[in-house]
């Protein structure tokens, strides 16, 4: 059961992998996940949502109408009978009136209706509002009345203690976001597409270690099958036998291994650009990422250039000191001057008047208990706060860059003398099985020289990955996008 499990497990693999696959490449890879990966619609929307809210304060600011429209009726004739009819008033409109009846006498109490409405603009410390009016009273005993207005009146700020008035910081204010948010999505989409840089090159090894264990398995298969028959013909030993069978059990499992990490690292990249989790592809096998600088100098000097954290502290300054200019504004001097007229008309005694106001009004700050000084003094604080991350943000950037570009020169290194260590491994496997055919060697010593090899080439492909990956954080830590 054991052997025909082992069978299955590796049928399934040499059959899925001598398929032919469709080829993925890098670029395409990227650009699938900008394009359709979840992470793009994330940083898509919180965009979006920054840029409509600065459109909304700024349309607020610029014009907002509201209006209304009403009509009342007051009924009361005491405890008398009401009946209603319909009087004609301001066609097509009409009015509902009643009168009251009882068995002694009748009141002469006003049913009045009014009709009426206002419309009010705002803009930018101006706002201007009109209204008008029209009521009419039916009495009991015939008579009514008639009469109504029509006005309009103007508040204009002069100052509010801050420029282009206060509805204006909003505006600043939600600019200031909306320009972190693009740095932010900036920073975000340079990650995003390196993680899945990161994760085509993971893929890109799997694939590779997974086509050296197979052959691995091969081979092993092969020797221990030739050592089998050496054994029958008492050329090897039983313990030769039992090495090359415990070689080739390692090398069932190292590709039972090989392949759930292939599988891991293919689900890790469809994840991140879009594609099912079962879908299956191969990858093509990329070169060393080249660096965009040859020094660790220029490496500083771009990194300065490309990353945003300098401009998001500067734009967290310039909120801070917004906000404390608008605190001031808050609690400082004010002056709004007022105008209006006012149109009156009674058309039962068919007469009229028209009445003119004006006014101005300056408002001065007072006691607060010291509530604008702190509120001040914590923006001095912000201030602050943004030129220490600066400096501290430096700080960092200089161990990290330090360290990167260490990483990169000492990776590479190790990739080179792992694949010269390889190269050596061969030649000794080499001259073990030479010696073995020519009796001067042992079976056993040929069969660990092969085990050497293959972890040799393994290690060889470890530090390869290793040292791409070490450019490739590199490159992020500098900040470059790339340019697909």
């Amino acid at each position: 059961m054991k052997k025909l499990a082992w069978g299955l497990i590796l049928w399934g693999t040499f059959h899925a992998w001598g398929q032919t696959l469709p080829q993925l490449t890098l670029s395409d890879a990227v650009r699938q996940g900008l394009q359709q990966g979840p992470q793009s619609a994330i940083l898509a929307n919180v965009l979006s949502t920054s840029r409509l809210t600065v459109e909304a304060a700024g349309a607020h600011r610029l014009f907002s109408m509201t209006g209304n429209l009403n009509y009342g009726l007051s009924d009361s004739a005491g405890d008398a009978l009401v009946v209603a009819r319909t009087n004609p008033i301001l066609p097509p409109l009409s009015t509902v009136t009643g009168y009251g009846q009882s068995g002694t006498t009748l009141s002469n109490t006003p049913i009045p209706q009014t009709l009426g409405g206002t419309l009010s603009a705002v803009s930018a410390g101006t706002s201007l509002a009109t209204t008008a009016s029209r009521t009419f009273q039916q009495y009991q005993d015939g008579s009514s009345t008639d009469y109504g207005s029509l006005g309009v009146n103007l508040s204009q700020t002069v100052w509010d203690g801050y420029p282009g008035g206060q509805s204006q910081a909003t505006v600043d204010s939600d600019q200031i976001q909306y320009q972190n948010a693009i740095l932010t999505n900036r920073a975000n989409r340079i990650s995003q597409v390196f993680g899945i840089e990161q994760a085509y090159y993971n893929l890109a090894s799997a694939q590779e270690n997974l086509d050296l264990l197979k052959k691995t398995l091969e081979q092993r298969q092969k020797q221990y099958d030739v050592v089998k028959i050496n054994v029958q013909v008492s050329k090897a030993t039983q313990v030769d036998l039992e090495q090359a069978a415990a070689n080739l059990h390692a090398a069932q499992v190292g590709l039972q291994g090989g392949q759930v990490t292939l599988e891991v690292s293919r689900m890790t990249l469809s994840a991140l650009i879009g594609r099912p989790a079962d879908a299956v592809y191969r990858v093509e096998s990329p070169p060393m990422p080249a660096l965009p600088v040859s020094s660790y100098q220029q490496a500083w000097e771009t990194a300065l250039a490309h990353r945003v954290e300098p401009q998001e502290y500067a734009l967290s300054k310039q909120a801070a000191l917004l906000n404390k200019t608008l605190v001031l504004a808050q609690n400082g001097i004010t002056a709004t001057v007022t105008g209006g007229m006012n149109y009156g008309f009674d058309l039962y005694h068919n007469t009229s008047a028209v009445t003119f106001t004006a006014g101005a009004k300056i408002g001065l700050p007072t006691i607060d208990a010291g509530a604008t000084s702190l509120a001040a003094k914590i923006s001095d604080e912000q201030v602050a706060l943004s030129q220490l991350q600066t400096a501290q943000w430096r700080a960092n950037l200089t161990a990290t860059l330090t360290n990167d570009w260490n990483q990169v020169i000492v990776k590479k290194q190790n990739w080179q003398v792992a694949i010269e260590n390889a190269q050596v491994l061969k030649k000794l496997l080499d001259v073990a099985e030479i010696q073995w055919h020519m009796g001067t060697n042992t079976l056993s010593n040929y069969l660990t020289a092969e085990v050497y090899l293959t972890n040799g080439q393994l290690a060889a492909l470890s530090a390869k990955i290793a040292a791409q990956l070490a450019v490739l954080q590199l490159m992020q830590d500098m900040g470059v996008e790339e340019k697909l």
